[in-house]
């Protein structure tokens, strides 16, 4: 039986692979890092001296900025997640209509810039008796049609592993659909809502395109602050705030993922039971 990739096809792909992403990701990431924390940094490939002042000039109206993008984060994300798993198990699990109208209806947003979808809503959401523009309320609408579609392929994709017949069998028992639902299906699903709430929670913390065109006079998330400081010059103040995002959203990560795990060995444990 032949293989696809052979031990040296592999290795080579795998070398390439780590290439790839320590030169495109890695690199660029540790600039940002290095440049946080860079008294001077010219025509040298280290900084020429190191201070912490850039982190010191940090305050009130950037930590009220963090805070504003983890409460929009985890409202966006958790919405998308209820919503988006709603939307999978209506499409996959009942008898509706066209369903692949609206499964191409969930994913549109996918297609979309995200310049576009805050041009859309701007446009649309600009006047009485629906200024949503004159509010943050914009601004989380943006967020939350962003994630959603990922929110919603994600959970799709675990609902489609689920055997339906352990729902009908349940039904056949005497249990309503929504007991059903929530003692049988959601269970089984829990991994692929926790790493649908993961990646929206993701997704909405590096959201700026969207952001850009429907804020509100006063209001600013960490991606604004870092965009406003960067096309003022600020580079070394802006690569400090970007510092503290990429250190907060690595955390909220990892945190997500641990719960994530559990979650999956429960999944499991209750599948087994």
């Amino acid at each position: 039986m032949t293989t696809l990739f052979g031990p040296r096809q592999a290795f080579l792909l795998g070398t390439a692979l780590v290439l790839f992403l320590g030169l495109f990701v890695l690199l660029p990431l540790g600039m940002v890092v290095l440049s946080s924390v860079a008294q001077t940094w010219t025509m040298t490939v280290l900084p020429s001296a190191y201070t912490l002042r850039w982190y010191d000039a940090i305050g009130g109206a950037e930590l009220d900025a963090l805070t504003t993008s983890l409460v929009l984060a985890l409202s966006a994300g958790g919405i998308a997640t209820a919503l988006g798993t709603y939307a999978a198990y209506v499409i996959q699990r009942r008898r509706i209509p066209i369903p692949g109208v609206f499964d191409l209806l969930m994913m549109s947003p996918v297609a979309l810039p995200s310049v576009v979808i805050g041009l859309a809503l701007l446009l649309a959401f600009h006047r009485p008796p629906l200024a949503l523009t004159e509010s943050p309320a914009a601004v989380f609408l943006a967020h939350l049609l962003i994630v959603l579609p990922f929110a919603f392929r994600t959970v799709s994709a675990v609902l489609h592993e689920i055997d339906p017949h352990l729902e009908e069998a349940a039904v056949g028992l005497g249990a309503s659909d929504a007991l059903a639902f929530f003692r049988i299906v959601l269970p089984l699903a829990l991994p692929g809502v926790a790493s649908g709430f993961i990646l929206s929670f993701c997704l909405s913390m590096g959201e700026l395109g969207a952001t850009l065109m429907v804020y509100p006079p006063g209001f600013s998330t960490m991606t604004l602050t870092i965009y406003q400081l960067a096309t003022r010059g600020f580079y070394y103040q802006g690569a400090a705030v970007a510092t503290v995002l990429l250190a907060v959203a690595f955390a909220a990560l990892v945190l997500l993922s641990w719960m994530a795990a559990r979650t999956r060995r429960a999944a499991r444990w209750s599948g087994h039971g």
